[in-house]
């Protein structure tokens, strides 16, 4: 099962994900999670239109079923796998409600959603800490939110959609300019030259390790592609400026 997750893109993660749940979790499990998912489903519908890479996809086709196959990668429990499978549905949840650092207001709102499914207040605390744990710096405290935060950052390992993604995240800044506090909230010079905005890229990637071996050995290469091309996008950029002064 995890040999069909080899590096790059187009390969079916829900697919395979649905597939490692039918075969590792038990039939309460699964029940849950799919009443889960179709709630969750629902509510994600309420997200901004303008949430261009923060859409319903980024969670429900990309970020849980890479959850359950990073999971099944690390060979976690069955209730481990349930609870990353969990978080990665609901990761992003907070976008309902406010745009920038919204994973306290995601923990916050799955703690009201999780009881109706019958979690425990334990599962609970550790899907909490795994949507925590997926603020772009991050800091993960155990294998369940090691393997949420892998997955909701898988796309800097994938050829076909890492520029898409890097340009939606740029017009989302812009949309959203007005729900960035103010002294986070980068000038408005900056946030509109996308030379900016792409060495802010760099930046970040070039700062990134995955924390799972599965992960690693699913994106680091083609991440590394992504890094050099964008690395060389990023002087041709600069030279053309350099011919306009």
């Amino acid at each position: 099962m995890y040999a069909r997750t080899v590096k790059g893109d187009l390969v079916p993660y829900s697919q395979i994900a649905q597939e490692i749940i039918e075969q590792k979790l038990p039939p309460s499990m699964k029940r849950r999670l799919n009443a889960l998912k179709g709630h969750v489903k629902e509510l994600l519908t309420g997200l901004s239109p303008y949430l261009l890479f923060h859409n319903p996809d980024h969670p429900m086709e990309d970020v849980y079923p890479l959850s359950v196959v990073i999971a099944n990668g690390e060979e976690l429990s069955a209730e481990q796998m349930f609870l990353s499978t969990a978080a990665g549905m609901l990761h992003d949840i907070g976008f309902l409600e406010e745009y920038w650092k919204n994973e306290k207001r995601g923990a916050r709102t799955a703690g009201e959603i999780l009881p109706k499914f019958k979690f425990t207040p334990m599962q609970i605390e550790y899907v909490q800490g795994a949507i925590l744990a997926t603020e772009i710096q991050q800091k993960p405290k155990n294998i369940i939110e090691q393997v949420v935060g892998d997955a909701d950052l898988g796309n800097f390992g994938r050829r076909t959609y890492f520029w898409w993604e890097v340009d939606a995240l740029w017009n989302e800044r812009i949309m959203f300019y007005d729900q960035i506090p103010a002294d986070q909230r980068p000038s408005p010079d900056k946030l509109t030259d996308k030379l900016a905005y792409y060495e802010g890229v760099e930046r970040v990637v070039r700062g990134h390790d995955y924390h799972t071996k599965t992960a690693k050995k699913m994106f680091d290469e083609c991440k590394e592609e992504n890094l050099a091309k964008l690395v060389a996008h990023i002087g041709q950029m600069r030279r053309i400026r350099g011919l306009l002064k």
